[in-house]
């Protein structure tokens, strides 16, 4: 693509992807069972950005320990903080 269609990309992950995965670890990490949880079983958080033509099949999965959000970062819409979490909890 272009400069600006890149720098829109990563705004859209800083801004939506990587709060959205914070609040969802702050979420999961509220208590010591939680914390324990994440130290064990989470490995990183990967964000994936989707080709126009995908930008509505936003998803999130959690395979050996990996979180993936895909998201079309450069516009349409975005994983919430609680879809994170219930992936993150049921992957745990």
């Amino acid at each position: 693509m272009n400069d600006q269609y890149a720098k829109g990309c990563l705004e859209g992950v800083k801004g939506y992807g990587m709060d959205m995965a914070v609040e969802a670890l702050k979420l999961v990490c509220k208590d010591d069972m939680g914390k324990d949880a994440v130290k064990e079983g989470l490995k990183k958080v990967l964000f994936r950005n989707l080709p126009n033509e995908k930008q509505m099949d936003l998803t999130t999965y959690m395979k050996e320990g990996v979180v993936t959000v895909e998201a079309h970062w450069g516009g349409a819409g975005y994983v919430s903080s609680g879809q994170i979490q219930d992936v993150i909890e049921g992957g745990l």
